[in-house]
């Protein structure tokens, strides 16, 4: 189904993680699930249309309002 989607917003890693006592903080993990992700995404056998993959990056207000202004 997800190849379906209009709109995919990828989020690569790009600030430390907070420790709120409900996520794994630990970095090899969050960099071993950001491999499968954006492998499933940007690779060449992906089944996902280039165009509808978006990548987010900035600060978290930027990266708000780039969701934001693909929203609508």
């Amino acid at each position: 189904f997800i190849p379906l989607y209009d709109k995919i917003f990828y989020v690569p890693i790009e600030f430390e993680m907070e420790d709120d006592g409900i996520r794994k903080v630990d970095k090899e993990f969050q960099e071993e699930i950001d491999a499968i992700i954006s492998n499933r995404l940007f690779s060449s056998s992906s089944t996902f249309k280039p165009d509808n993959v978006l990548t987010i990056s900035g600060s978290r207000e930027e990266r708000k309002q780039f969701i934001m202004s693909h929203l609508v």
